[in-house]
């Protein structure tokens, strides 16, 4: 789809070949595009998840006007995150948890992903709670458990009553921010 211009957005190299995108360039501005058209980008961005970067899911995401308008993409979105969630690159299981987490706070998108817990939250029990650290790393920024962590307290928060119990199915080591205080 890139290749045959479908999407309107131009990507930067600046460095050897094979090397991820420097910058993402949009050929329109997301705030300026139609909901309609927001919502079939976020699907077509949606099955490259687990392969590119997520800049341009969440720019689409941060230009929805009217959370409502994407409900008929989710389980688009949800299939991309999945898929992504179970690649072993930890980068991207940041990047793509810290894209849930917003997805979860756009209004009523947090009870819509209720029903989806089952199948996205199973990659996260392996980083949860085993005793390793799978991310030991030198540089800055969070650890993969607490960004885990993190979002599973943003989809309890945004989820509304049933969050908790389909989290702590799916995770049963999950304890509740919430319900501790």
């Amino acid at each position: 789809m890139f290749l045959r211009g479908d999407l309107p957005v131009h990507l930067n190299h600046s460095g050897a070949p094979g090397e991820r995108p420097k910058s993402l360039q949009w050929f329109k501005e997301p705030e300026q595009m139609e909901a309609t058209c927001i919502a079939q980008l976020l699907s077509k961005f949606a099955l490259g998840l687990p392969l590119l970067d997520q800049r341009a899911t969440s720019d689409l995401l941060t230009a929805v006007k009217n959370p409502d308008t994407i409900h008929g993409t989710i389980f688009t979105l949800v299939r991309g995150i999945r898929s992504a969630l179970y690649t072993s690159d930890v980068n991207k299981h940041k990047t793509v948890l810290r894209l849930l987490s917003q997805l979860s706070m756009m209004g009523s998108c947090g009870p819509a992903l209720v029903p989806f817990y089952r199948q996205m939250l199973p990659p996260l029990r392996k980083t949860r709670h085993c005793g390793l650290q799978p991310d030991v790393s030198y540089d800055r920024g969070k650890l993969l458990s607490e960004v885990v962590e993190n979002t599973l307290n943003d989809l309890e928060r945004t989820g509304g009553s049933n969050a908790y119990v389909n989290i702590k199915y799916i995770i049963p080591t999950y304890d509740s921010y919430f319900r501790n205080y």
